[in-house]
């Protein structure tokens, strides 16, 4: 089922070219990582984004979780660590949705 209609992706990285070749969406805005005393600028933005995809990272969970948006959609990793079994870390609410 489709839940966000015309979707606008903005993908941060801190290897952008990797991300560029891999994943070369044609409308997506590729955020280069602000760096060291900037990088509260990519938080922020991300938790001002709609809705939120992220990776198993600990920076991408803080912008999914400050993100205020009353009907955000966050898309998640069910399992943050590839070889260990870990507690779950994603909030019990209806918007994230783990993939495995």
């Amino acid at each position: 089922m489709k839940k966000v209609h015309n979707p606008i992706f903005f993908i941060f990285s801190d290897d952008i070219n990797w991300v560029k070749k891999d994943f070369p969406l044609h409308d997506a805005t590729y955020i280069d990582w602000n760096l060291n005393q900037d990088s509260w600028q990519d938080m922020f933005l991300m938790s001002r984004c709609c809705h939120n995809i992220i990776a198993n990272s600990s920076f991408s969970w803080w912008a999914a979780w400050l993100n205020s948006n009353k009907n955000k959609i966050i898309i998640a990793p069910e399992r943050w660590f590839r070889d260990m079994e870990t507690p779950n870390i994603h909030p019990e609410k209806s918007e994230w949705i783990l993939i495995k």
